[in-house]
């Protein structure tokens, strides 16, 4: 329950909040970084299902102009990826190392499915300046936030993460 409830947060931070901060380049990802610390603590088999379910929220929260599934499909395989990272690695640099890789690769795995879709409009041309804004917001808020977002979620003080 309390994982839904940080999803939940974090979607709506998403897109209330964080498109307003006058940061450099895109928005911060907090849905990923969120999905991730699930991830990490409850390892692939929630992150996936909980991936899917953040990923769901952000394909039917307003504006919803695009085609239902591609977020679900990227925030799963996402939450599937850091989840084994977590399984395998218990604690350390490389199960962050699977963060960063993941938001290097959420922009492109959205704009493909996207486009697999259906999507009359895919963010192919904007790709490039995503990965480059998403991997650096990851590098800084993922040692912050996703030790954070684990505690709250699912009550453990440190258990598998760093």
């Amino acid at each position: 329950m309390a994982a839904a409830a940080v999803l939940i947060v974090a979607v709506v931070a998403q897109h209330a909040f964080l498109p307003w901060l006058p940061l450099p380049g895109p928005a911060p990802d907090l849905v990923l970084v969120a999905v991730a610390g699930l991830a990490l603590a409850a390892g692939s088999g929630a992150g996936t299902l909980l991936g899917f379910l953040a990923g769901l929220a952000l394909d039917l929260a307003p504006p919803a102009n695009h085609p239902i599934g591609a977020w679900a499909m990227c925030m799963s395989l996402a939450g599937y990826v850091i989840g084994l990272a977590a399984d395998a690695t218990r604690r350390g640099v490389a199960a962050y190392l699977a963060v960063t890789v993941a938001a290097a690769v959420s922009p492109v795995a959205y704009a493909l499915g996207a486009g697999a879709l259906g999507s009359a409009r895919t963010l192919v041309g904007e790709v490039p300046g995503l990965l480059v804004g998403q991997v650096v917001y990851a590098l800084l808020l993922t040692p912050v936030v996703v030790p954070a977002m684990a505690r709250l979620a699912l009550g453990r003080s440190s258990g598998r993460l760093p």
